[in-house]
């Protein structure tokens, strides 16, 4: 009788602590998701600005400059505005 009832309470535990687990990923897991789409939305924006840019003739050379653009977005295309109206070569 000492034993089912050991086996029971174990597995009750083993049971919460697997839907704790489960509860803990999805929270993060939904995190996660959040961040890395406004990761990508911030990536695509950037580059749309990027190509944008360049129709209004403000002429940045593609290769180099659309690497840290689309990694990083918006605040990469800002910085390298930034440094080419001051002057600066970027790459």
């Amino acid at each position: 009788m000492a034993m089912d009832f050991a086996l029971v309470c174990a597995s009750l535990v083993l049971l919460f602590f697997i839907v704790f687990g489960i509860a803990v990923f999805f929270k993060f897991a939904r995190v996660a998701m959040k961040w890395l789409l406004t990761i990508i939305i911030n990536s695509i924006v950037g580059i749309a600005f990027f190509f944008l840019l360049r129709l209004v003739a403000i002429n940045i050379p593609i290769w180099p400059h659309i690497l840290p653009v689309a990694l990083f977005g918006l605040p990469a295309l800002a910085t390298m505005l930034i440094l080419k109206f001051f002057g600066i070569p970027v790459f």
